[in-house]
Parts: C-alpha cells; structure tokens; sequence
C-alpha cells in the first residue's frame, strides 16, 4: 500500500513538473526595443552664474524741487539722449509754480525708476538711472582648474535668468590671479553679436556655458541605464539572449550619457523592455 501511495506522489509530481515546463515552453518571449552602440565625439560642459554689469550707468536728477506731474517713461524702455522722462512741477510760488523737464543724459535703456506721478522730489534727487545697452560686460567666476581651458577656448553661450534665449559670447578679460579665499578668478565676457545687447539689463542674474575637452567614446540614451547599488548596468542582446553588464559613466547631457568603459561599439543596447527579463532569457527584439 505504501508503495503504491509512493508511486501515485511520484506520477502526481512528475505530471506537475512536466505542466509547468510545458508552460514555460508555451510563455511567448519578452519584446525589447534595442539600439546599436554607436561611437561620438562628446564634450563636457561647464556652467557658471554670471551678472550683467554696464559700463555706463548714468544717474539721472531732479533740476528742482517739486512735485511729479508726469512720469513719461517706464522701465526697461529705450530712450534717446535730450528724451523727456519726467515732468515735474515747482512748488515753490516764487518760481511760479512753473514746470521743469527731466530728460535722458544718453542714449540707452531705462534701467531703475524711483519715482511715481505726484511723488515728491527735493533738487538733485536721483530719480531714474539709464544704461548704455551696448557697453556692458558680463562677469563670472571661473574655478583655478578651469582656467588653462578658458585660455584656450574663450568662446561660450549666455543663458538669461528665466529665458531659453542663447547668446553667443567670447572672452573679454581674465584676472591674472586667482583669489585664495575662493579659489577662482575673475572673468570678462562680451556677446559676439552686439545686435542682441537689447536683451540685457544691468544686475541682471545669467548663466554661461562653456565646452570642455571632446571625448571620444560610446554614447547612449540615458533611459538605458539600470542601477543595482553602487553599480550602474546596461542590459544587451546577443543572438537574442538577454544579459546585463557593469559600465563606468562619463559626462551626462540632454537625455545621453557617455559610457568611458565596459560597453563595445556596435553592441544591441535594450532601451526599454515589454516586462521584466531576466539574465540568460531568450527575447525578441525591435529597433
């Protein structure tokens, strides 16, 4: 009877084992969109906060004392040497009550307006500023170990605070000197193209960007990677067998990463998979 019992456990067994391969045989393999490994030349970037700093930054004052009848400008706009700004009405009855002109000293832009209609103002009160928009000088502080780079390639783009507009810009000056409490220097930068001095505004808080060195190496999409730990893994497909394989990062930039080691050019790299795949499964593959 036992072995009977034994029998029918071991035929029950056998059935189940022989299922469950039967259907893992049936499982339709895993989809994976793949892309090929390809070489590029690939260049760091190195970002710094930068200010706008006018050269000409004329301060503009009351003639007399008296009362604002009429501010006439706003700012930001553009004006013209001799432009009338501000109308201002003497309070002093001897003067007759007679009204005086505030004009532009230059040609330039409205830069900060400290007055408003019917403000009163004592003589030679600042009241407005106006820049020259084109002399200006766009400053950054670049790290000590930077420098022998900038020396040698001078030429960056400018990205204003809260604007997408790129500016071309090249080198103007550097200190000769790095300051030992920060460990930077000093630089000076221009826009190449002066027509686009309209955009800038004194104080104004930017960005410039600079190329570093090229580098030659494996350039993928950065949704590929995978991390397990402390280690970053790219899955490949070779003759349709899924595997995973440890890689070195390099420099990360608009949705690619350069890969300095571990992946070989022309390797089926698994963008994105239809599930989970493991190691050594055999899938299918769409580019």
């Amino acid at each position: 009877m036992l072995l009977k019992n034994k029998t029918l456990l071991f035929l029950a067994l056998s059935l189940l084992a022989h299922g469950i391969h039967a259907a893992e045989e049936k499982s339709p393999p895993k989809t994976v969109k793949t892309i090929k490994a390809t070489s590029q030349v690939f260049f760091e970037s190195y970002t710094y906060p930068a200010r706008i700093e006018f050269d000409t930054l004329a301060q503009v004052k009351t003639p007399v004392e008296g009362e604002v009848v009429e501010l006439k400008t706003s700012l930001g706009r553009e004006t013209k040497r001799g432009q009338i700004l501000a109308v201002i009405k003497n309070t002093d009855p001897l003067f007759q009550y007679k009204t005086a002109k505030i004009v532009a000293p230059l040609d330039g832009v409205v830069t900060e307006i400290l007055i408003s209609d019917h403000s009163e103002v004592s003589k030679d009160q600042i009241v407005l500023r106006v820049a020259r928009t084109d002399a200006f000088t766009i400053t950054t502080e670049i790290p000590a170990i930077h420098l022998d780079y900038f020396k040698n390639y001078p030429q960056g783009e400018l990205r204003l605070a809260n604007q997408e507009i790129k500016l071309p810009i090249v080198m103007k000056g550097l200190a000769p000197q790095v300051d030992p409490a920060t460990g930077t220097a000093q630089a000076k930068f221009m826009l190449r193209d002066k027509a686009q001095s309209k955009l800038m505004t004194p104080g104004r808080l930017a960005q410039v960007t600079f190329k570093g060195p090229a580098q030659k190496g494996i350039v993928i999409p950065e949704v590929a990677l995978n991390y397990k730990g402390k280690k970053t893994l790219v899955a490949v497909v070779d003759k349709k067998i899924y595997s995973k394989k440890e890689i070195t990062l390099g420099e990360k930039r608009d949705g690619q990463v350069l890969i300095t080691s571990g992946l070989k050019e022309g390797e089926m790299v698994v963008e994105r998979a239809s599930g989970f795949v493991p190691d050594g499964a055999t899938v299918e593959t769409v580019e």
